[in-house]
């Protein structure tokens, strides 16, 4: 049984440092003068200061260069909100999910800005399995999940290494224990797992553009099938040139121009 820990814990190392490898977003190499930590900073307090155009251009930059954050993507949610811009302050409160899972502060702006749009589509019913699953995965973001399998995976190296080390001699405690500790890295990287391949399904988006009207196919001349306002959550189901095919709640399907669209997915 040894054996076999040893050959988890070296496996779950090794795929933990890949896994830790995909979720680090680095940025670019910048020049040595730009302190992303002061520009953060100095945006946070142009926001208490009220100026929130100014908060918003600093913040931007810091997206635009490739930082990557929950707190940051809040912050931009915020001052979008602040300045009237409805649909691009949902479209990065749902990227801040990504990171911050169901946090009660993103989950609660998210919630008033919704209030402020106008399109209140009814969501098809899921399935009861998947809609349990849904909720369960919603609570935990990708990073969360992959923190506590690594926590796991390195408890039951500890576990191993003490009984190793003599330090844990009574084999009933080393074998329960041991038996806890990969009872948790199956749990938590089976949940990665299935959160990672729920996520890589769809890709899902934010109407930013005031109106949009959805074509039956990708041209301008083509039969408008619907009309919907910023702020909608949506799947795109394909593109095609600088159109992309959105999915509604309801599953209505149409065209519409890509830029018309703000992809959520980091």
């Amino acid at each position: 049984m040894t054996r076999i820990a040893l050959f988890a814990c070296i496996f779950g190392l090794l795929w933990t440092a890949a896994v830790c490898a995909g979720e680090l977003v680095v940025p670019p190499v910048f020049a040595q003068d730009f302190n992303a930590e002061a520009e953060f900073t100095d945006a946070n307090k142009l926001y208490e200061q009220s100026n929130y155009g100014a908060a918003l251009q600093k913040y931007l930059l810091l997206d635009s260069l490739g930082y990557q954050s929950g707190e940051l993507y809040f912050n931009i949610g915020n001052a979008f909100y602040k300045t009237g811009a409805i649909g691009r302050a949902i479209l990065y409160y749902e990227k801040a999910k990504r990171f911050l899972g169901e946090d009660d502060d993103v989950q609660n702006n998210l919630e008033i800005a919704r209030l402020r749009t106008q399109d209140k589509i009814p969501q098809m019913p899921p399935f009861f399995l998947d809609a349990v699953a849904s909720k369960f995965l919603g609570a935990f973001s990708i990073g969360t999940l992959a923190f506590l399998f690594a926590a796991s995976v390195y408890l039951l190296v500890g576990v191993v290494i003490l009984h190793i080390k003599n330090f844990l001699p009574n084999n009933i405690i080393f074998r329960v224990s041991q038996t806890l500790c990969v009872i948790f890295v199956a749990f938590f990287g089976t949940m990665f797992i299935a959160k990672a391949y729920r996520e890589s399904l769809t890709t899902e988006g934010v109407t930013v553009a005031p109106t949009l009207s959805a074509k039956s196919e990708p041209r301008d001349q083509s039969t408008t099938l619907f009309v919907v306002h910023e702020g909608l959550k949506v799947q795109l189901a394909r593109s095609e040139g600088d159109w992309v095919e959105i999915k509604l709640p309801d599953g209505n399907k149409g065209w519409v121009r890509a830029a018309q669209v703000g992809i959520i997915q980091p």
